[in-house]
């Protein structure tokens, strides 16, 4: 235990119910919900007040190191009953009275693709795949709010100091613009729509049960051209050559996702139309956001109609708002907390 290391599954459920407790422990049992401000004419998230019952407002720390359980289970059973501990409620969730555990799942059980129930293969997806997309989020939030300070000091006169313009740099390279481009910047680091990420998981990945879900944690079915990057499709034409991209976690597949998003020039539409809702002070829509991809997939606007069905059928609209358990500063856990399968 001093790496913070559980081997639980010799120990199974109470170990399982000891983990959770250690996880839950270490984190704080509020949520902060975003509002919206407009800062020289340049939109960014700031953190205001919780809805009654999450408790007092709380500005999000993007240098804090957060406590997590980083987990991976060879059988989805393992994976139901650890989630039971957490009392992981989508409902409550959906209703906007209980934060979402921090629980990243690393790969899939290997069975999980046998999960034949649609309702228990939907409820399991929503478990593993909101986490993940809010985790990613919490993460573009931090940049976006680094990156709105320095816009705002740069509009009152003070141009970024050494150690902000070489992360300027930085992050500009890493999304493809110009550093001194504000606007730009500022439409290109933000976070994704929840409700739209897990519709285009939905789609993409046959509710995480595909093959390049499976073998490759690839929820989103982004392509590669490069050799070896990823599974070649099963169906894929004479003369193509490209791959579904793997990775090595789920939570890179998705950080893929929100990157593509934000940076390829086929999503420029998408960009400049969460620009105009955050400038409008608006929470994302992902409905409207959804009516920009026809170039996410050949199908074009088939496929925008099958998002729109998606969303809409699962209601998946409710989870806009979700939000991550807040959690302390590093201190009872200064490393993820891991729940291993040591065979």
């Amino acid at each position: 235990m001093g790496d913070h290391r559980i081997t639980a599954w010799t120990l199974r459920r109470a170990s399982l119910t000891a983990a959770a407790a250690a996880l839950l422990a270490a984190a704080a049992t509020v949520a902060a919900m975003p509002a919206r401000e407009v800062i020289g004419g340049v939109p960014l998230v700031v953190f205001a007040a919780a809805p009654p019952g999450l408790g007092e407002p709380q500005r999000y720390a993007p240098n804090w190191q957060h406590s997590a359980a980083h987990v991976s289970f060879p059988e989805v059973a393992d994976l139901r009953d650890f989630i039971d501990t957490l009392d992981f409620d989508l409902a409550a969730v959906r209703a906007g009275t209980r934060p979402v555990p921090r629980v990243f799942l690393a790969t899939l059980p290997d069975d999980y693709h046998r999960l034949e129930a649609v309702a228990a293969r939907k409820r399991t997806f929503l478990h593993v795949v909101l986490p993940l997309v809010l985790r990613v989020n919490e993460e573009l939030r931090a940049e976006r709010v680094r990156l709105a300070g320095i816009v705002a000091r740069n509009h009152a006169g003070a141009p970024p100091a050494a150690t902000d313009a070489e992360w300027l740099a930085a992050l500009a390279e890493r999304y493809d613009a110009v550093p001194g481009d504000w606007v730009e910047l500022m439409r290109r680091v933000d976070t994704v729509s929840p409700a739209l990420a897990l519709a285009q998981a939905a789609e993409e990945s046959g509710w995480a049960t595909s093959r390049f879900a499976r073998e490759g944690n690839a929820v989103f079915g982004q392509w590669s051209w490069r050799a070896g990057s990823g599974l070649v499709p099963a169906r894929r034409d004479d003369g193509a050559g490209h791959e579904v991209r793997s990775f090595d976690t789920l939570l890179d597949s998705v950080r893929a996702y929100a990157a593509n998003l934000n940076t390829h020039p086929s999503y420029e539409r998408f960009r400049i139309a969460r620009a105009a809702l955050r400038a409008e002070r608006r929470p994302l829509d992902a409905a409207a956001l959804a009516a920009t991809l026809d170039a996410y997939s050949e199908r074009g606007s088939y496929y925008i109609e099958t998002l729109h069905t998606i969303l809409r059928a699962n209601r998946l609209h409710q989870f806009e708002s979700a939000r991550l358990a807040p959690s302390e500063p590093a201190t009872a856990l200064s490393r993820p907390l891991l729940v291993q399968n040591d065979g």
